[in-house]
């Protein structure tokens, strides 16, 4: 789990608006106990969120790699990764270690960069806490739809709408 993150460009904590019902839960990563619906058109305040890691992303590399702290990855290396941070960077863990790097791997690097293939997509979740104005708090459960960075399957407004 990745603690206290905004997982894609453009995220912002803060007011936003359901365009669509969605589902608060009572805990986070806890979908047996609703706590309560928020309605299409209901504006609600965003406080905080994790992203849970369902499935590991697994990327061969083909390349080698420079990676931070003077480290290579090489040919053949598998590297796992565990969520998107925004701006084409990925949480990623490689013999023991986590770390953070620029994606490098089609289709996400220029194809001069191209330097891995990925053998399995990470699966994430985004669990967020929200306050409604009567003051009732729940998590909402946030799929991540896109193949590549995040995208979500929920519909609803995090900046001006």
């Amino acid at each position: 789990m990745t603690r206290d993150v905004c997982p894609f460009e453009g995220c912002a904590y803060g007011t936003w608006i359901a365009r669509s019902r969605l589902t608060a839960y009572a805990a986070e990563g806890d979908t047996s106990k609703i706590a309560f619906a928020v309605k299409p058109g209901e504006r609600v305040t965003a406080v905080r969120g994790n992203v849970h890691v369902v499935k590991l992303g697994v990327v061969a590399v083909t390349a080698p790699v420079e990676a931070p702290a003077g480290r290579m990855l090489r040919k053949g290396d598998s590297v796992y990764v565990l969520s998107y941070r925004g701006d084409s960077r990925y949480d990623v863990w490689h013999d023991g270690r986590l770390m953070t790097l620029e994606a490098f791997w089609e289709p996400l690097a220029p194809a001069a960069r191209v330097a891995g293939v990925v053998r399995a997509r990470p699966e994430m979740m985004w669990w967020v806490l929200i306050k409604t104005r009567a003051g009732r708090q729940g998590w909402l459960r946030l799929r991540n739809m896109a193949e590549h960075g995040f995208e979500l399957k929920e519909d609803l407004c995090m900046r001006s709408c």
